[in-house]
């Protein structure tokens, strides 16, 4: 069973550089890190939306936030506000802290190049996001100054971690017949729903034979591990608490013995048009770390910077 512990909800910190800095401090000061640790931030992610007039796909970020692009007025704009930016901001200046004691950092951002972009042709759809990978030089925001900089795996396409998931989970059921996967529902021109047997029950893998937001994160963490990552740092919204924690503990389910000494830092952050980083960090951060195969209690960390603590520079 996968360790749950919550290391910080509300951190008494109203800008980004202080509140990367108390989080770095927390893991650090309480051990949470392995030591030589290689870690992965997920930091800064946006959708993608259609411009029609030039029929091209846009990040859906508020155009003070970037130079690279000169988004079309959009009200997703206004849902969004300062998440994007906020975000990669806060990844970066985590990573600072945790580079001034000799941890290696690398970044990447997932994009969610599917949602906003339903009503794009399929085939339209596909051909949009191959031009926006291939064109769009990364990171979208600037990076702060990094005191060993580790080459970043760019941008990550959330429509491509579900379709490698469900690969991963069929070539699984295919070479592994009698496992803990266990296909349900199947019937003629469905392709059923893929369950794995575990302690507490049948968990939900696929549906219909699709991957879904939980499937992206499970993705992400098998990823990162199989590049060498073993503690993954992830900025996530708010709202996905509930699929982003349960992608974790899939991955942990399904590789228990290829992350074993893995690490997931979830860090979820209000993503709701707020306007400024005070208003943003005044709603609360909620960040947890999971562990594999761990039965610790959970417990608390308040992530202030108190008197006497220990900072990174």
């Amino acid at each position: 069973m996968a360790d749950e512990r919550h290391l910080a909800r509300v951190p008494n910190s109203t800008d980004v550089a202080t509140l990367g800095n108390n989080l770095a401090k927390a893991l650090l000061n309480r051990h949470i890190l392995p030591v030589h640790s290689s870690v992965l931030i997920q930091c800064g992610h946006f959708p993608l939306i259609y411009d029609r007039q030039r029929s091209t796909f846009l990040p859906a970020v508020p155009q003070e936030s970037t130079k690279t692009f000169d988004p079309l007025p959009h009200r997703t704009f206004d849902a969004i506000g300062v998440f994007p930016r906020f975000s990669w901001d806060l990844g970066n200046a985590i990573a600072q802290a945790l580079q001034s004691v000799d941890l290696s950092c690398s970044f990447t951002t997932i994009v969610n190049d599917w949602q906003l972009v339903k009503s794009v042709d399929r085939l339209l759809a596909t051909r949009l996001r191959q031009k926006f990978y291939a064109e769009t030089p990364f990171p979208l925001f600037p990076y702060y100054e990094l005191t060993h900089p580790s080459p970043s795996l760019g941008f990550i396409s959330e429509y491509l971690l579900r379709r490698r998931l469900e690969r991963r989970l069929k070539r699984l059921v295919s070479t592994e017949p009698i496992s803990r996967l266990i296909w349900k529902d199947r019937g003629s021109g469905s392709p059923g729903n893929l369950f794995l047997n575990v302690e507490e029950g049948d968990k939900l893998l696929l549906r219909d034979g699709k991957s879904d937001c939980a499937g992206e994160v499970a993705e992400l963490m098998l990823m990162a591990s199989s590049l060498g990552h073993n503690v993954l740092i992830n900025i996530y919204p708010l709202a996905c608490l509930e699929p982003v924690h349960h992608g974790i503990s899939m991955a942990f389910e399904l590789e228990s013995a290829g992350l074993q000494s893995s690490i997931a830092v979830q860090i979820g952050l209000s993503c709701s048009g707020e306007t400024s980083s005070e208003e943003l960090i005044s709603k609360g951060v909620r960040t947890t770390i999971q562990a594999p195969n761990r039965s610790r209690s959970l417990s608390e960390i308040d992530c202030r910077l108190m008197p006497g603590d220990r900072t990174f520079s």
